[in-house]
């Protein structure tokens, strides 16, 4: 119970930063930059590093909840957790990296890429904290229990 409850408030986040994305694109750009991936080109700043430790966490208590079955949507939410495991380790292991391909993906392109990949990306956050909502409130199928069959002697 208490982890189908980490899911669904983890699915709230999760949506709710999806609708901020698409109300605000130019705020939730500008924070990503200045917090996580630096306005100057010098050393990655101290957020890559605390995102890269959230990133990680939450990747391996998703793994956890999706490889043991004890939510709804147990492959999504596997899915999901391997993701941001892998997103956690990249930030933490090779962080001028992650920073360089976020600069070239996202950050030179045009405003109107930008605003295009915002809303995009919100409506996929938007969904993906939908499903998570939905596996956090639904109890998962009980599993079903294996009838032994013993030999018939009829001949």
């Amino acid at each position: 119970m208490t982890v189908r409850r980490i899911v669904a408030v983890i699915g709230f986040l999760v949506l709710a930063m999806g609708v901020a994305q698409i109300l605000r694109p130019a705020g939730y750009w500008e924070f990503w930059r200045n917090f996580a991936v630096g306005t100057t080109y010098g050393e990655p700043p101290v957020g890559l590093y605390v995102f890269g430790v959230i990133a990680i966490l939450l990747g391996v208590f998703l793994l956890y909840v999706g490889l043991r079955r004890l939510t709804l949507l147990a492959p999504l939410i596997w899915i999901v957790g391997a993701l941001a495991l892998l997103t956690g380790l990249l930030m933490l292991l090779g962080p001028k990296f992650y920073r360089d391909l976020m600069y070239a993906l996202f950050y030179h392109r045009s405003d109107v890429t930008m605003v295009g990949l915002s809303y995009v990306g919100g409506v996929v956050r938007i969904i993906i904290g939908a499903l998570f909502l939905i596996a956090g409130f639904k109890r998962p199928p009980e599993p079903v229990a294996q009838v032994e069959q013993t030999p018939s002697t009829e001949a």
